[in-house]
């Protein structure tokens, strides 16, 4: 398996690799999407933490990864839609707090 992807590893030459320069050539590099998706995960992940239930980390998980409406999460926890608004706005702003918690440098002593 490793050999047969092993040629998937090298970059996509700008030029066509011919000529007194084609050992020289510029390669064409791309950014990963996926660093981008991983780094919100984690972040979302830390911010769930401040939470203080499991019902609140679910609402926003909901929401937010799974993407549900509001009406869809108050049918799938058994609250009101109102509900859910009240609840995603507190919730929102406690991960907010801590966001800026963890941004602000240390004092120095």
């Amino acid at each position: 398996m490793a050999l047969e992807v092993h040629h998937l590893q090298r970059g996509l030459a700008l030029e066509d690799g011919e000529g007194e320069d084609a050992h020289e050539t510029s390669y064409l590099g791309t950014l990963d999407a996926g660093y981008d998706a991983a780094e919100a995960r984690t972040v979302l992940a830390d911010l769930l933490g401040a939470l203080p239930t499991a019902r609140d980390r679910r609402i926003v998980h909901l929401r937010f990864v799974d993407g549900l409406t509001q009406s869809e999460i108050a049918h799938e926890v058994g609250i009101s839609q109102v509900q859910v608004s009240r609840l995603l706005r507190a919730n929102l702003d406690r991960m907010r707090r801590a966001a800026s918690r963890r941004r602000r440098p240390a004092t120095p002593c």
